[in-house]
């Protein structure tokens, strides 16, 4: 049996229902015409990035190394000036060493070419840059929209010895991924700058 909280939304509800069922007619076209109107967040950076050597959690002697493409330290383009800050942030989160662009030349190092079946564990800065209210394109309800900028990088070992386990303590534990998540958020603005950590997979 319906509550009469559900009974009194029944005209809103079905108001819903009815943009929904409209919105399902358009043809594609259509919905991607409207869909292009729609106020977007802000845009993906588009990072420089420069040939770099990661050394991988799942190899046991922690000496395999696959070439990867990382974010640069050196200056971004005129067009992502904002990211330049950032990536320099995310050098210092998974250190130089994790994300190397120098040649390992440990005894017994094998270095690899970019394996494209193989997910390099990754670590990602979300900065919060404010809020904005917008309106969903479909049912048009408003609703709070939190505008980001992210930038990420793929990481190993710091080491030939260091464990998954110990490298994500001691990013952690880093005065740079301490300093980023504690910043306070532009005024106004209840979310706040966020790193998260995928883990390394290996597909088939």
């Amino acid at each position: 049996m319906a509550k009469y909280k559900d009974l009194y939304r029944a005209a809103e509800l079905t108001a819903d229902y009815e943009k929904l069922v409209a919105w399902q007619a358009l043809s594609r076209s259509a919905k991607q015409a409207l869909y292009a109107q729609h106020k977007k967040g802000t845009a993906r950076m588009n990072l420089r990035r420069v040939p770099g050597y990661i050394r991988i959690f799942g190899s046991a002697s922690g000496l395999v190394v696959i070439q990867k493409r990382i974010p640069s330290s050196i200056s971004q383009p005129a067009t992502e000036a904002d990211a330049e800050p950032l990536v320099t942030t995310l050098i210092n989160v998974v250190t130089p060493e994790r994300a190397s662009v120098v040649v390992p030349n440990d005894t017994g190092v094998n270095i690899l070419p970019n394996i494209k079946k193989f997910k390099f564990a990754k670590l990602s800065l979300i900065s919060v840059l404010g809020q904005a209210q917008a309106t969903g394109r479909v049912i048009g309800v408003g609703y709070t929209k939190i505008n980001t900028e992210t930038v990420s990088t793929p990481f190993g070992r710091g080491t030939a010895t260091e464990t998954y386990a110990a490298a994500i303590a001691a990013i952690k534990a880093s005065t740079a991924y301490t300093g980023f998540t504690n910043l306070t958020p532009p005024t106004g603005t209840q979310a706040t700058n966020r790193i998260v950590i995928y883990p390394e997979v290996e597909t088939a």
